[in-house]
């Protein structure tokens, strides 16, 4: 059966979906309370489009093993869709709970929080991702806005200036970091990291 589910992820990552529903249909019909089968099945739903049907799988994985952590994280974005973020909180707290060393969990749960202007859960949580997986780029430019957005500037500069050290042509840093130096009065040093964000935007492309 780990055999079965395992090719059909091979198959959904070669992206030959319709081949990889055949096969994690198969390891339903041979085992239908297989949890990694239920959640890849829904992942690849989703991804098709089909949310219900995805959401049933997941659930169901759920019922099976109420800790499975991908199949609560998936479920949790999929109510995020869906605008249900209370919901999803429950399904990030249950998989944190069990795996609270990843730092997927933590960002992906501390942008929740951001979104619904709850700084000190998501600083938490930031800061959780950052100290486990300390070179994400994204997670500090992400935690840089929030911070700037709530009006921590000096903090919000400290994390631009470490994306930037990861990657001195991360557009999203040199952008954010733009501003807040123009917010800040620094004109003459806003207009050089605006001049070199053009730069590697325009390399971008």
């Amino acid at each position: 059966m780990e055999t079965l589910c395992s090719y059909g992820c091979l198959l959904y990552r070669l992206n030959q979906l319709d081949k990889a529903e055949e096969v994690y249909r198969r390891a339903l019909l041979l085992d239908p309370d297989h949890v990694e089968s239920h959640c890849g099945y829904g992942i690849l739903l989703n991804r098709r489009g089909q949310k219900t049907e995805a959401g049933l799988h997941y659930a169901r994985a759920l019922e099976i093993d109420p800790e499975h952590v991908e199949s609560n994280f998936r479920y949790a974005r999929l109510l995020e869709e869906k605008g249900e973020p209370i919901e999803a909180e429950t399904y990030y707290i249950v998989a944190l709970k069990a795996d609270p060393e990843s730092s997927k969990l933590h960002l992906y749960y501390a942008r929740l929080l951001a979104q619904h202007g709850l700084i000190h859960g998501a600083r938490v949580h930031f800061r959780y991702a950052l100290k486990i997986s300390p070179e994400d780029v994204e997670a500090h430019c992400e935690y840089a806005r929030l911070l700037a957005r709530f009006g921590h500037r000096h903090e919000a500069e400290v994390q631009y200036k470490k994306a930037l050290e990861l990657n001195p042509g991360h557009f999203g840093s040199l952008s954010g970091y733009g501003d807040l130096l123009k917010e800040k009065g620094q004109y003459t040093e806003a207009e050089k990291i605006y001049r070199q964000a053009e730069c590697f935007r325009q390399d971008a492309w």
